[in-house]
């Protein structure tokens, strides 16, 4: 874990003390941490960050920053792993985290034994990217071999093979 860069963003000091102490356990030797979204947008612009960690708060703006992350033009890495820290744990805000493109929702509180698991199963279980009209990030779809008959099913040679984008190659290698 040594290779992996992971920036941590959010403005609660102990929380990010938290975050840092355990990552440094875990042998992370990598660990930037951006206290606001300015700083934060500066660091993912001038490096290639593979794990972004975004500490939940009440002045952030979860959808602007996960756009901003994946489809501005400026940014190092879009297939960056995202996951979400929140102590909101609730299914409509987990649903609305992953519909705009967090890769994962890590509940608070959490044990470092917590954040490794999580942290390995997102490594491990990294997902396609797809790009449409409205969206890029990471397939959010989770359970594979059921198929949808509904109204909106897309025929399969609607789709595109460009619509499957890329594989996060280097964080896997590096694990």
């Amino acid at each position: 874990m040594s290779a992996v860069d992971v920036l941590i963003y959010g403005n609660n000091r102990n929380l990010v003390t938290l975050q840092k102490t355990a990552l440094a356990a875990f042998n992370f030797k990598k660990i930037h941490w951006s206290p606001t979204f300015t700083d934060m947008r500066e660091s993912m612009t001038l490096a290639f960050r593979d794990i972004i960690i975004i500490n939940d708060h009440a002045d952030l703006d979860m959808e602007a920053m996960l756009t901003m992350l994946r489809t501005e033009k400026s940014i190092a890495n879009p297939f960056a792993v995202v996951i979400l820290v929140t102590p909101n744990s609730s299914r409509k805000y987990i649903q609305n985290a992953l519909r705009i493109g967090a890769d994962g929702v890590m509940g608070l509180p959490f044990s470092a034994t917590d954040m490794w698991k999580q942290l390995s199963f997102f490594i491990n279980h990294q997902r396609t990217f797809l790009r449409t009209g409205s969206y890029f990030g990471p397939d959010r779809r989770r359970i594979k071999g059921i198929s949808y008959d509904g109204d909106e099913r897309r025929d399969a040679d609607e789709i595109d093979e460009d619509d499957r984008v890329a594989d996060r190659s280097r964080l896997a290698a590096a694990s």
